[in-house]
């Protein structure tokens, strides 16, 4: 169960701070003074979305590891 909580925790940390980076991205398109402005701002948001959802997955299966590991050694130490 310390594994799910973690693992909860983790998740909604990570979707917290995506959600900021959504508003913050809408708000600087908004004051955007022209479509090539916009079209950078997106290319950023984009880019930078792609290496936090690529960190956060190598996390989450990091996490996932060493949880199977530690059942593992718990059902070896019962046998």
């Amino acid at each position: 169960l310390e594994f799910l909580s973690d693992f909860n925790s983790e998740v909604l940390s990570f979707l917290a701070e995506r959600v900021k980076e959504d508003v913050k991205t809408q708000h600087s398109i908004l004051h955007c003074k022209n479509a090539d402005e916009m079209r950078h701002l997106q290319a950023e948001f984009l880019q930078n979305a792609i290496e936090q959802y690529t960190a956060e997955t190598g996390k989450l299966v990091e996490m996932g590891e060493a949880a199977i590991a530690q059942a593992k050694t718990r059902k070896d130490s019962r046998t």
